[in-house]
């Protein structure tokens, strides 16, 4: 059932969600998040009105504009192409539960079309949904091992050099840090720089050092 509603969304949505063959990734995609929703206040309390805008690059694509009716329910309102290429306005109501925290506070969820509890939603032409139905797709389930290594040892070395703008990481310990914290990040390095050297000699015919 899942499957069928999310294609009768996206024949109703926007012309580029339409070719079956495109898949939807949810890095191209917008998405809204129960948490931030909830830690920033947007559903603190009743005829609580707040907006969000979408950009791509520096350009503003649209703005999504969010009323709580309760802790329970929020309504968003959007606009998305229709059938002919006209902007259409969108209102969509979804159902909020919530769950306790192990030191007080609750975290916020979506409850789904198809009745998922999920923290994410993602849109996908015309609604938002949850990764299942709307058929979201991870970049990296489509990724080989070599480009999934590459990306993690290149998101280490960024993260810690922006954080430590003196270090030169992994050769080198950055200041303020503790040594057990550094011979574990650089352990975590070399072992990826091994499997990545591996992996690129099966695929080039060549040893990398």
């Amino acid at each position: 059932m899942a499957k069928s509603l999310a294609k009768r969304f996206r024949q109703g949505g926007a012309k580029m969600f339409t070719p079956k063959s495109l898949r939807l990734m949810a890095s191209d995609t917008f998405c809204i998040y129960s948490n931030a929703l909830n830690t920033q206040g947007c559903l603190a309390s009743a005829g609580t009105r707040w907006s969000f805008t979408w950009t791509t690059g520096r350009e503003v694509t649209n703005r999504l504009r969010g009323l709580t009716h309760s802790a329970n329910e929020i309504e968003i309102t959007y606009t998305v192409y229709g059938r002919q290429g006209e902007l259409e306005e969108v209102q969509q109501t979804i159902q909020m539960t919530y769950t306790d925290l192990n030191f007080g506070g609750s975290k916020a969820w979506f409850l789904c079309e198809c009745g998922k509890r999920v923290g994410t939603l993602y849109f996908t032409g015309r609604w938002f949904l949850c990764r299942h139905c709307g058929e979201v797709h991870y970049a990296s389930k489509y990724e080989s091992e070599l480009e999934r290594i590459t990306f993690k040892m290149t998101k280490l070395v960024v993260q810690l050099r922006e954080r430590y703008p003196d270090s030169n990481f992994p050769d080198d310990k950055p200041k303020r840090m503790r040594e057990a914290t550094f011979r574990r990040l650089a352990d975590t390095y070399y072992e990826m720089y091994a499997r990545w050297r591996e992996l690129l000699a099966k695929k080039s015919g060549r040893e990398y050092w």
